[in-house]
């Protein structure tokens, strides 16, 4: 099953996400900040999926290199935001003949195996593991024909609902602490606790 899907990592430049963070850290904190949450998930998507099933997109050279080092894919985004992305990378991920392509946050410090198990074992065309306040989307799973469009962003997982039942695909909601708690504002630091000693906000 997880052989017949391939997860899709979106990443920004290390040091220029989480914006909403730089009242509190630095460029430079934030910068080991994502690279040690990406390096988190892409571990633990390798550990499932193997790192042929990985593909990294992203508009940075280096972050594409890295993936590549470690037998993943690598793809250099046009640009276009988030969403386009993924398209994007979707397309590639299609050419292969992939059936099951699961679109995965890199923002998630809780994330362990049995998360990215348990959305492959869903069986449905749609597989949505929603934010822990429930209106965004932090993994999207789609199989065969029900490829549906990507709305990721505020109030994204009733977006993702709606274009799943516009095309009567079968929606499976997984709600798990590892996939539903992302890292993108000053009170949620403290899921870094789970990273171990690999990286930690200055005093």
């Amino acid at each position: 099953m997880a052989a017949e899907t391939t997860i899709i990592l979106p990443v920004r430049g290390f040091e220029s996400g989480k914006s909403r963070l730089a009242k509190i850290l630095s460029v430079q904190e934030r910068t080991a900040l994502n690279a040690r949450m990406f390096a988190h998930v892409f571990a633990v998507a390798r550990e499932v999926v193997g790192s042929d099933a990985c593909l990294i997109v992203s508009p940075s050279q280096e972050i594409c290199d890295l993936a590549e080092s470690v037998g993943a894919q690598g793809l250099i985004e046009g640009g276009y935001g988030l969403n386009a992305a993924l398209e994007e990378a979707r397309r590639a991920v299609r050419a292969r003949g992939s059936d099951g392509i699961l679109a995965l946050s890199c923002d998630l410090p809780l994330l362990v195996p049995a998360d990215i198990e348990a959305l492959l074992g869903a069986a449905h065309d749609v597989v949505l593991a929603p934010d822990v306040e429930g209106g965004g989307t932090n993994a999207l799973l789609a199989r065969g024909s029900a490829q549906i469009a990507y709305r990721f962003g505020p109030g994204s997982y009733r977006a993702h609902v709606h274009e799943a039942e516009s095309l009567g695909a079968g929606v499976a909601v997984v709600n798990r602490p590892g996939l539903a708690n992302d890292l993108d504002l000053p009170g949620q630091l403290s899921l870094l606790n789970n990273l171990g000693g690999g990286w930690q906000p200055a005093a």
